[in-house]
């Protein structure tokens, strides 16, 4: 073999050595640390330091920026540093799980963006600790941070309120308590209420945390009755009374009877006894003029329920 001959078997020999370790992509079977990595995508977010590279594979790559070269291409720009939207190629290797230390980044593209990255520094050494946001089950709640955990539970009435430090004092069975409302949800059947409608001898259910000594930290304060219901509610007596009908109102269930006293209405319902000499009958059975005791609850002013009518005598 002449020397032209075995120069050429040797480069060939030594382009058939080197093709394998050159250019490798992304998409190469290479993929362990160190292997060289190339790729195409747009920046998504800047750090300091390091970008996320959004690839055409839909991977998000980090793409660590230390001693890295950056080319522009033709295109006008008054910036020369990384934006959030600009279209990049990366070449480097891998230094890890998806992330990349770029050696050179080539700007074809770029979107205006307030998020810009300069030129890293050669000695700076950047560690960044990424910590994935924790991915609630399916059919879950988050748990609520701000709202402490309810270990008391109470009712009582209002003797005191201090509207501009939202304190109530409330009287127990067991004693006085110091209620903080300051954070606490104020209801009234099922509507929300401000403190200023909260008055001196309403009756209150109290739920929340026990801090000290009879002393609550609210969650919430529902108003079981105020005062003013209280006191505008009619006594309901027990009565049993005896007199005669006067006019009844069968769709309704309810009729009229004269008493010694004073006319009364009475209204019977499905649970209402009727009875006619010792057996039972029916509301409808009743008749205008039939003399009969009445035994239930109510007043004057609302009416009574029947809880017994017994029919005494049969009008003539």
């Amino acid at each position: 073999m002449n020397r032209l001959g075995f120069l050429t078997a040797i480069l060939f020999g030594l382009v058939i050595t080197l093709v394998p370790t050159i250019g490798l992509t992304k998409d190469n079977v290479c993929n362990h640390i160190g292997c060289t990595w190339l790729a195409t995508g747009t920046i998504t977010k800047v750090n300091g330091n390091t970008i996320y590279l959004l690839a055409k594979d839909n991977i998000v790559y980090t793409v660590l920026l230390k001693r890295t070269e950056v080319i522009f291409e033709d295109f006008a720009t008054d910036d020369n540093s990384l934006r959030v939207g600009d279209t990049i190629r990366v070449y480097g290797t891998i230094s890890g799980p998806q992330q990349i230390q770029a050696s050179r980044i080539r700007v074809f593209s770029r979107k205006p963006s307030s998020q810009t990255v300069s030129e890293p520094e050669s000695d700076k050494l950047i560690k960044i600790i990424v910590e994935p946001e924790p991915i609630a089950e399916a059919g879950t709640k988050p748990p609520a941070t701000d709202e402490q955990p309810a270990n008391w539970s109470g009712r009582g009435l209002v003797t005191d309120i201090d509207y501009a430090g939202r304190m109530i004092k409330m009287r127990t069975s067991t004693g006085q308590y110091t209620i903080n409302a300051a954070n606490a949800r104020l209801v009234h059947g099922n509507k929300i209420i401000g403190l200023g409608t909260l008055n001196q001898g309403d009756a209150v259910r109290i739920t929340g945390r026990l801090v000290g000594l009879n002393e609550i930290d609210a969650n919430e304060v529902r108003v079981v009755r105020t005062h003013i219901e209280a006191e505008n509610a009619l006594p309901q007596k027990p009565i049993s009374v005896v007199g005669i009908i006067q006019q009844i109102d069968y769709p309704s269930f309810t009729f009229t009877m004269s008493t010694e006293s004073a006319p009364i209405t009475v209204l019977a319902d499905v649970d209402t006894l009727v009875q006619l000499q010792g057996k039972k009958s029916a509301f409808m059975h009743l008749k205008p003029g039939m003399r009969v005791r009445m035994s239930g609850y109510g007043s004057l002013a609302t009416g009574f329920a029947a809880k017994e009518i017994q029919i005494i005598s049969i009008s003539p």
